[in-house]
């Protein structure tokens, strides 16, 4: 799969848990013990730089989300890449409204 979409899927990720660019360099710096800019981190997410598989690790242990999600997002976005934006808001609605659902099932 091309790095692209899983830095693309690394943003929406991001995104939704509500953590800035600056947030995430600081956290990913902590977590891999190595060095993680901002401008590092914007040209992953635009998918002009690839992400090592350990830090790939910390951004998962970061972001609370499984390889498998990531890898699953990515593929959605590069699946959907011409699609229109509402078409693809509405099924991201879908899926979130869906894990929602299962996440309340659980708890009953």
């Amino acid at each position: 799969m091309d790095h692209s979409n899983i830095g693309h899927a690394l943003s929406v990720i991001r995104l939704h848990r509500d953590v800035s660019l600056e947030e995430l360099a600081l956290l990913l710096t902590t977590q891999s013990q190595q060095a993680v800019g901002v401008p590092f981190l914007e040209r992953a997410e635009s998918g002009q730089e690839a992400i090592s598989e350990g830090l790939l690790d910390a951004f998962c242990k970061v972001l609370q989300v499984t390889r498998p999600r990531i890898l699953k997002l990515a593929q959605f976005l590069h699946e959907c890449g011409d699609k229109p934006e509402t078409e693809l808001l509405k099924e991201l609605l879908k899926e979130t409204d869906y894990l929602l659902w299962k996440h309340q099932q659980k708890e009953k």
